[in-house]
């Protein structure tokens, strides 16, 4: 779980994705360790589901923000399982 953090993830968690998805080990030629593994994602807002739509304060839904976190890299090949969307006002 990571908060929503200036529309994208922490910067500790930037660095894990910089570190582990190295070529020959996440992609690349022999890079298949995150083959088929499952991804789950959690992340919290801090503010209101309202605030996340096309007429809150966000002006879009918060689906729309996390790009990186809906599609794998094209380096890896992991399968993303579900995104969901937990808030309480």
């Amino acid at each position: 779980m990571d908060p929503f953090y200036w529309y994208s993830v922490p910067t500790l968690l930037k660095q894990w994705f910089d570190l582990v998805l190295e070529y020959g080990w996440a992609y690349g030629k022999g890079g298949d360790a995150l083959s088929g593994k499952k991804v789950t994602s959690v992340i919290s807002t801090g503010g209101a589901e309202e605030a996340y739509s096309v007429d809150g304060k966000m002006l879009t839904p918060l689906k729309n923000f996390l790009g990186p976190l809906k599609e794998p890299p094209p380096c890896a090949s992991w399968i993303i399982r579900n995104l969901s969307f937990f808030t309480e006002p």
